[in-house]
C-alpha cells in the first residue's frame, strides 16, 4: 500500500477511534454525575486513577518487561497526567452543580477550541469546511446554555476551567502520540493520577455500602481507563 492510499484509512481509523473515545467520555460523564452524589471528589477520582493505573499495568508490564517504563520525556508524561487529574477533579466538581447536557454542551468547545490553536499557532490546515462546523459547533453550545447575564452563577466558571485543561491535556497528547509508545503514555498516567489523587484520600475517605456507587466507580474507571487510551491511540 501505498502512502496516498494509506493516509485516507489512517484518517478514516482516527475518526473512529476518536467516536469511540467519545461515547467512553459521555458513559464517564454521566456516571460522575451519579457518583458526585454519593462519594467524596477525591475518593472516585482515586479509584478511577487507580484502576487504570493497575489494569494498565497488568497489561503492559508482562508484555514489555522493564521497556514499559521508559519514555524519553518524562516531563511531558508529568505534565500530560497533571493536567488529566487537574481536567478530571475539575468534572467532578463541575457535575455536582451542573446539568450533564449543559456540563457536555461547555467542555465540547475543548475541540474548536484545539482546531483554532492548530490553525493558528501549529500552522495546520483547516479547511473552510471545518471552520464552519468550528462555527455551527460553537453556536450549538451557546443554543444548549442559553448564558443569560442576569442568572450568571459562578459554577459555569468550573467546566470553562476543565476546557482550559483539556486543551492543554490533548494538545501534550498530541505531541507524545509522535515518539511515545501509546501503553507507556497511559500507565504514566494512570499511576501520576493515582499518587496525586491519594494526597487527599486520608481526608476524603467514607465508607460505601451502596453496591451501585461501587459499580458506577468501576464503570468510572474502565470508561476513563478504556477512552484515554483509545484517544491516544486516535493522536496518532
Amino acid at each position: 500500500m501505498n502512502g496516498s492510499e494509506r493516509a485516507p484509512r489512517q484518517a478514516l481509523a482516527g475518526i473512529v477511534l476518536v467516536l469511540l473515545a467519545v461515547a467512553c467520555f459521555a458513559t464517564l460523564d454521566t456516571t460522575t454525575k451519579f457518583l458526585s452524589t454519593g462519594v467524596p471528589v477525591a475518593m472516585a477520582m482515586w479509584f478511577r486513577f487507580t484502576f487504570q493505573a493497575v489494569s494498565t499495568t497488568a497489561v503492559v508490564l508482562p508484555l514489555k518487561g522493564l521497556a514499559g517504563l521508559r519514555t524519553r520525556h518524562p516531563r511531558y508524561q508529568l505534565l500530560r497526567g497533571l493536567l488529566l487529574v487537574t481536567s478530571s477533579g475539575l468534572a467532578f466538581l463541575s457535575l455536582r452543580f451542573t446539568p450533564v447536557a449543559e456540563f457536555t454542551a461547555i467542555v465540547s468547545l475543548t475541540p474548536l477550541i484545539i482546531t483554532v490553536i492548530a490553525a493558528r499557532r501549529l500552522k495546520e490546515q483547516v479547511s473552510w469546511l471545518r471552520w464552519a462546523l468550528v462555527a455551527g459547533g460553537f453556536a450549538g453550545t451557546l443554543i444548549v446554555m442559553q448564558p443569560d447575564a442576569a442568572d450568571f452563577n459562578w459554577h459555569i466558571l468550573l467546566p470553562l476551567l476543565v476546557v482550559v485543561a483539556s486543551v492543554g491535556f490533548q494538545l501534550m497528547t498530541s505531541h507524545l502520540a509522535r515518539t511515545e509508545d501509546p501503553a507507556v503514555t497511559h500507565l504514566y498516567t494512570g499511576w501520576i493520577g493515582s499518587l496525586a489523587a491519594a494526597a487527599a484520600l486520608p481526608f476524603a475517605w467514607v465508607q460505601v455500602d451502596s453496591p451501585a456507587l461501587w459499580l458506577a466507580m468501576v464503570l468510572a474507571g474502565l470508561m476513563g481507563t478504556l477512552g484515554h487510551f483509545v484517544l491516544i491511540l486516535a493522536y496518532r
